[in-house]
């Protein structure tokens, strides 16, 4: 009889560029040592509806791309094109026209 443990992916893969895929009693004895962190990054309501036990709920929405700083910066440069369109003087262009990658080569 063949060793069923030959056919399934080990945790301790050196490749760390494609997934892997355990069984979920694999899973269980890993997360039973603390030897792996299962983070679920589905909204606050879908992670109550049902979750694995121990895992971290960490929305993607909240924590990754949507940075408040992003925001902010957004803002800044709308009001910018705004104050540029209404007075007739870019702050934006004055400081990128001498760049070296804005000068004319002679």
């Amino acid at each position: 009889m063949a060793n069923p443990s030959l056919n399934r992916p080990s945790l301790h893969s050196t490749s760390s560029t494609s997934p892997e895929c355990i069984s979920a009693q694999d899973l269980a004895d890993q997360l039973g040592s603390r030897g792996v962190t299962v983070i679920d990054v589905r909204e606050p309501m879908e992670y109550a509806s049902g979750h694995i036990a121990g895992s971290l709920n960490v929305p993607l929405a909240r924590r990754h791309l949507v940075a408040p700083a992003w925001i902010l910066l957004s803002w800044f440069v709308g009001a910018g094109l705004v104050f540029a369109g209404v007075s007739g003087f870019c702050g934006m262009a004055r400081l990128l026209a001498p760049m070296p990658w804005n000068r004319l080569n002679r």
